[in-house]
């Protein structure tokens, strides 16, 4: 079997999201009191979809698109994560050989300045973001 796209997520896997996703997630969890305290309650709302995890302590789907939108916002302002060592190497050596894509719950914006910081933008042929769908699950 021939491959002819790989997709690669870009939290925890191009990059090392942990302290910085948190560090800007406390400020969402404060400005709407959501009661996430600890960064290990901040982690385990991603082991599905770190947004269907945010419902569970919104009030409704208003505040829900609200505290999601307030995190998202900051994180297309000042998210600048470093990049897992060798993970640059592998998306240029990948490149040469299958098409690559990137399929995130981060927003398009986002993710272009994290390829372009890390000098691996046209490595991409594809992105599949929060803005075409939330969701990773359903957006293949």
């Amino acid at each position: 079997m021939t491959l002819k796209i790989v997709f690669f997520d870009v939290d925890g896997t191009l990059v090392d999201a942990r302290d910085e996703a948190w560090n800007i997630f406390k400020k969402t969890n404060n400005h709407f009191e959501l009661g996430i305290d600890s960064q290990e309650q901040f982690l385990a709302l991603s082991e599905t979809n770190i947004f269907l995890g945010l419902e569970k302590h919104c009030e409704n789907e208003t505040h829900t698109k609200q505290v999601v939108s307030h995190f998202l916002d900051d994180i297309a302002q000042t998210y600048n994560p470093s990049f897992i060592h060798g993970m640059v190497d592998v998306a240029r050596e990948f490149s040469k050989k299958v098409n690559l894509a990137i399929l995130s719950s981060n927003k398009r914006k986002t993710i272009l300045r994290i390829l372009r910081n890390g000098g691996i933008a046209e490595c991409f042929s594809a992105i599949c973001s929060y803005d075409e769908e939330p969701s990773k699950s359903t957006a293949l």
